[in-house]
């Protein structure tokens, strides 16, 4: 990635409770939702000693924002509780996982999607059959 790219992608991520305010809400503030999930990430990659480049970091906060707990809340605010243990959960198992299999000095949006592909089954969240599956 170019490093001109990184500002950008810290200043989407700095910014992502701003972003989802304007979405319906369901239960509470999105901005709360996205601050939550911001914390999640960042003690779980400093628990793994982890360092996300900004791509990365801003990819699992929108993927699991967008994918995970936004319809869910919508849909099913009453396991709510249940979905947020569930993603610390699968945050915390993905960023073991990666903190055991990289040499790089940083980990890439690239390479975080490989690992979430490859880890699927392992997740938590997919026990709510969000998608099917």
């Amino acid at each position: 990635m170019e490093h001109i790219f990184d500002d950008g992608y810290d200043r989407l991520y700095d910014r992502l409770a701003a972003q989802v305010n304007f979405y319906p809400k369901a239960r509470g503030e999105r901005g709360e939702d996205a601050n939550r999930l911001r914390k999640i990430i960042d003690l779980r990659a400093e628990e793994h000693s982890v360092t996300l480049r900004s791509d990365a970091r801003y990819l699992l906060a929108v993927l699991f924002l967008q994918m995970i707990v936004m319809p869910v809340s919508i849909s099913r605010p009453s396991v709510m509780p249940q979905v947020w243990s569930s993603i610390d959960n699968d945050i915390d198992k993905l960023l073991d996982r990666i903190s055991h299999g990289t040499l790089q000095s940083q980990v890439s949006g690239h390479a975080m999607l490989n690992r979430i592909v490859s880890d699927w089954a392992l997740f938590d969240t997919t026990s709510f059959k969000i998608w099917g599956d």
